[in-house]
């Protein structure tokens, strides 16, 4: 199975059961996940941490733990740091968020805007190749 996303809908298909859609075929280790990270605005050192590999939240690094705060928002070990040594605050590493709502709030009833988001920046990061 390869990863293909269909203009309207971004997920893993059968490429051979698409007829004359059209597709953008992704790289094999797309994460839309990954995107979605993008989309509230988390550096990718963060982005990164969690998905790469990904570990359950009960099994992170407890400073992970206590500075996301119930957030949603695990930041890497080196930024958890900083936060809880008082440094930097969580929210300071929210940067270029596409999400309207303010951090810590996220889309998670109306997945609308971040599909729509994550349909954009398939098309302009993948669309041309």
């Amino acid at each position: 199975m390869r990863l293909v996303a269909c203009l309207h809908n971004v997920h893993p298909v059968d490429a051979n059961s698409m007829s004359s859609k059209k597709v953008i075929k992704l790289p094999e280790d797309f994460d839309v996940r990954k995107i979605i990270g993008i989309y509230y605005g988390y550096p990718q050192c963060c982005i990164d941490s969690f998905f790469d590999p990904f570990v359950p939240a009960f099994m992170r690094d407890p400073i992970q733990r206590e500075v996301a705060a119930g957030t949603g928002f695990f930041p890497c070990v080196k930024h958890a740091n900083e936060v809880a040594e008082g440094k930097i605050k969580l929210e300071d590493l929210i940067t270029d968020r596409s999400c309207d709502l303010l951090f810590p709030e996220q889309d998670d009833e109306d997945m609308t805007h971040t599909d729509k988001f994550v349909e954009r920046y398939v098309v302009e990061h993948y669309g041309s190749k």
